[in-house]
């Protein structure tokens, strides 16, 4: 496996298959980044001199190291890059690609626009599309499917010649952050039944634990698991000690079978997804 750090920013390799790696930046628990503390990272779909490039990154330096291993490693030329959604830190490194295709959701790009002082949202995606899209690199099919989970236009990646989903922030390991304000809670555990219903056998995700992607990735059970906690959480929201209980509290079963692996950081997330779910009963 390659590694580097740059400055306070590690970065990692990982070859998946033959034609995949994932771009891994390390988990820092004091980090002042937020997407830092949980560790993040972005997928890159090749073959021969193409590159389909799954998310930039956020932070300076980060979507640099990622092209430029492409370039010295694979001999790469031509790029194609996917914004899953419009968050910061999947559309940051986007300007090192402002003249290759950049493929989003429509609402990707229209919601990049409202943020003109932004230098992550100045590059959007040049090539829109909703609902599904398809793309080939040689003999790979790679199939953009919307899911209306997480954010609004956010999509995941399907590679059905080996039934793996890239999911992005629809699936993160431990816990997700909710987001009611955009969808309702209905909305996305139906999107979640849709996901189910796909014929997969890998699921990775942006935000997960490193070594489960080395060791082959993840299975359904990601799916289920994460729907039990958006589950448990709203079935309580109304109870008194309900701001009381940890995440760990909601997902122990995943967490003693090994399913999913508790980082500290996501303590946080667990608060922002309580106070999701007492707005949205407010």
């Amino acid at each position: 496996m390659f590694q580097v750090k740059r400055g306070d920013i590690g970065m990692h390799s990982v070859k998946i298959n033959e034609y995949l790696m994932f771009f891994y930046s390390g988990r820092f628990p004091e980090h002042a980044e937020f997407d830092m503390r949980l560790g993040g990272g972005c997928y890159v779909i090749h073959r021969g001199n193409r590159a389909i490039v799954i998310d930039t990154f956020g932070l300076a330096g980060q979507g640099d190291w990622v092209k430029d291993y492409m370039v010295s490693n694979h001999d790469t030329k031509y790029f194609t890059v996917v914004n899953t959604h419009w968050h910061g830190d999947h559309v940051g490194g986007n300007s090192l690609y402002k003249n290759d295709p950049i493929v989003g959701h429509t609402l990707t790009r229209d919601i990049m626009r409202q943020f003109p002082d932004d230098p992550k949202m100045t590059t959007q995606p040049n090539l829109t599309f909703e609902g599904r899209m398809d793309l080939w690199i040689e003999d790979i099919k790679v199939e953009l499917h919307e899911f209306k989970i997480h954010a609004l236009g956010h999509l995941a990646v399907y590679i059905p010649q080996d039934k793996i989903l890239l999911a992005a922030d629809i699936l993160e390991d431990p816990i997700c952050i909710f987001n009611f304000e955009d969808m309702t809670p209905e909305v996305q555990l139906s999107e979640f039944e849709r996901m189910m219903a796909m014929d997969i056998d890998c699921l990775l995700s942006s935000h997960c634990n490193l070594e489960v992607v080395k060791s082959g990735g993840y299975d359904k059970r990601f799916i289920s698991n994460m729907v039990d906690y958006m589950r448990a959480m709203l079935k309580e929201g109304r109870s008194g000690d309900f701001k009381n209980k940890l995440a760990q509290d909601y997902i122990t079963k995943a967490l003693n079978n090994g399913l999913l692996t508790w980082w500290e950081p996501y303590k946080e997330v667990h608060e922002m997804n309580v106070e999701a779910v007492e707005k949205f009963y407010s």
